[in-house]
């Protein structure tokens, strides 16, 4: 059931926010309404998408695929039963609980926390590149601990590793957007730059080759060239060399 929360003056001018998607933005206070007095809720993007933006052409997962991103929220699967050895995926909100204040009779979360999640603060616009870093390797070590508590079963495994993909791919964006002479456009970037990420790992065969292209691209076609002569780098990383690039 939907919950009543509460948005702060300072939510519209945070850097993290602020770089995000206007509906991204949407869909991420949206999660707040529909998520327990933990800031848990169930992961399932299509069912969010008819709850949150139901009026709207968009897909819910690369909303989902941003927040992870920004580390706003985390995706994770949990045991459901451990008689059963079933499980479920989950969204945890990061700091839910420090900048909401839950009705008193709202029931206690009956969803199974994540494992080793870190506690982190909204990031400034002058956020550290240590920062960055430290907080991806707190995910990758909370789904790392996740994936063992999961069991050994070759779906949950194949699932667990697409999810590690996903992260690692979308920590590397930050490094190419900051290699891209044109920076303009950066929400529609980062959704090219997910739907290049390969199946599974390793994820530095394909980075190396986008880098060389990209490298080849700068020297000897971009060369002297005005930046509004510049394809976005949504277009750039739209071309059909990329589909197969490190995927030998």
């Amino acid at each position: 059931m939907p919950r009543i929360r509460s948005i702060k003056p300072s939510f519209f001018t945070d850097g993290t926010i602020v770089a995000l998607d206007p509906l991204t933005r949407l869909a991420f206070i949206g999660l707040w309404c529909h998520a327990d007095r933990a800031g848990r809720l169930e992961d399932r993007p299509i069912d969010l998408k008819i709850r949150i933006l139901p009026g709207d052409a968009v897909d819910m997962g690369e909303h989902l695929l941003c927040l992870v991103s920004a580390g706003l929220i985390v995706r994770y699967e949990a045991p459901l039963s451990i008689r059963k050895g079933d499980t479920g995926r989950f969204i945890q909100i990061v700091n839910f609980e420090k900048h909401q204040r839950p009705h008193q009779g709202e029931l206690a979360s009956v969803l199974p926390p994540p494992q080793g999640v870190p506690k982190v603060t909204l990031k400034s616009p002058d956020v550290s590149a240590e920062q960055e870093v430290s907080t991806s390797e707190a995910l990758r070590e909370a789904l790392r601990e996740t994936e063992k508590n999961l069991g050994q079963s070759t779906e949950s495994t194949d699932r667990m590793e697409g999810v590690r993909v996903n992260l690692e791919w979308s920590s590397l964006f930050n490094a190419f957007w900051g290699k891209y002479p044109r920076k303009v456009a950066k929400q529609a970037a980062f959704k090219a730059w997910m739907k290049l990420a390969p199946k599974k790992f390793p994820v530095m065969p394909k980075i190396n080759g986008i880098a060389m292209i990209l490298s080849e691209r700068i020297q000897r076609d971009w060369k002297g060239r005005d930046l509004d002569k510049i394809p976005h780098a949504s277009t750039f990383l739209h071309a059909e060399e990329f589909e197969e690039v490190g995927d030998e």
